[in-house]
């Protein structure tokens, strides 16, 4: 339930970046996009079978009309909303967070390009 959920966050939230990430034209036609991805440690480790890494390259394949360059980093689903809030221009693009911090990100002097709630 929880990996479903939230392969359907990060999906949402992927499909609504464009905005965020870092983009240019490629030679081809796909548009060329950077998305710094956070999720906990263990969804990235080989021993669970680096599911994020996974889920992100699945979404890729489904976006030909994107060439996505995945840039991964560790961040728990209960610190990801006060990191971002402190910081958000050194954030991920995509991100997990937990339910009771929803109230930091909306309170957070920031906009946020997304929401999927």
């Amino acid at each position: 339930m929880k990996r479903g959920l939230a392969l359907l966050l990060t999906a949402g939230l992927l499909a609504g970046l464009t905005g965020c990430a870092a983009a240019q034209e490629g030679g081809d036609g796909a548009e060329k996009i950077r998305l710094m991805v956070w999720s906990p440690s263990n969804d990235q480790s080989k021993d669970s079978g680096e599911w994020l890494q996974t889920m992100c390259e699945r979404f890729a394949d489904e976006h030909p009309e994107w060439d996505i360059t995945f840039v991964y980093g560790v961040s728990d689903e209960a610190s990801a909303a006060g990191q971002v809030s402190q910081d958000p221009e050194a954030s991920a693009d995509v991100f997990m967070f937990a339910n009771d911090t929803l109230t930091t990100m909306t309170d957070a002097p920031w906009e946020p390009t997304t929401w999927l709630i």
